[in-house]
């Protein structure tokens, strides 16, 4: 299959996929979820429940629509540069679907990050926990695919239980049922978006940089 939203690459054991919206700062949306599903589909996977250990990288801005699929990841890598952003506050009032922050950063901090809209350097996400590692962007490529290929070494059967015994141990602090409410309550904000003409077609109608102008303002 050809996809229009992602870029795959297979070196030994690692299958390398890239987001491939940069318009948009790679943003989810539907076309891009569902060629993820069928990426991971096609290496018998499935990218919300993977049996195999995932990493993702993330580089320049990170917006938290596509910082929710990085999430959905094992581990995250980060160049220095990088800056992660929520800015549905601003925006219209939501929070995004995959709502893993209160489980990475802890409540308070999510609120913080939340009720102001404030970016999150690297290093301050490396800290908080959000991300396991920070590397120079120049050696960001050379370090994701290291550490990819180093535990594509172990044993597969020993690292597929390892990886259920930590989800099991979320799903039973509540985990599951916390991002389904987190989801409800998002879906709930849409009405006022649409008022807002922060989603839906109106926001549809502005042109990519438009709607993320403000991902250039820092307060």
């Amino acid at each position: 299959m050809t996809y229009t939203t992602l870029l795959t690459e297979r070196t030994g054991a690692v299958l390398k996929i890239t987001t491939n919206r940069p318009e948009v700062l790679n943003a989810q949306s539907r076309v891009l979820l569902e060629e993820l599903d069928h990426a991971f589909a096609e290496n018998t996977m499935r990218w919300r429940d993977l049996p195999k250990p995932t990493i993702a990288q993330v580089q320049g801005y990170c917006i938290m629509g596509g910082m929710m699929i990085a999430s959905a990841c094992d581990l995250i890598i980060a160049s220095d540069d990088a800056l992660f952003a929520d800015r549905a506050v601003k925006w219209g009032g939501a929070h995004v679907q995959y709502f893993s922050m209160p489980w990475d950063l802890g409540p308070r901090k999510t609120k913080e990050y939340l009720f102001t809209g404030d970016f999150i350097t690297a290093a301050q996400a490396e800290k908080a926990g959000l991300v396991n590692r920070v590397v120079p962007r120049a050696d960001l490529e050379s370090e994701t695919m290291a550490l990819a290929q180093r535990i594509a070494e172990r044993d597969p059967f020993a690292l597929k239980f390892a990886k259920a015994s930590v989800n099991e141990m979320q799903n039973a602090q509540g985990w599951r049922q916390a991002m389904e409410g987190a989801f409800k309550n998002y879906m709930m904000t849409i009405p006022h978006r649409i008022e807002r003409g922060t989603y839906g077609p109106k926001a549809r109608e502005k042109a990519p940089k438009d709607r993320f102008a403000v991902l250039n303002k820092k307060s």
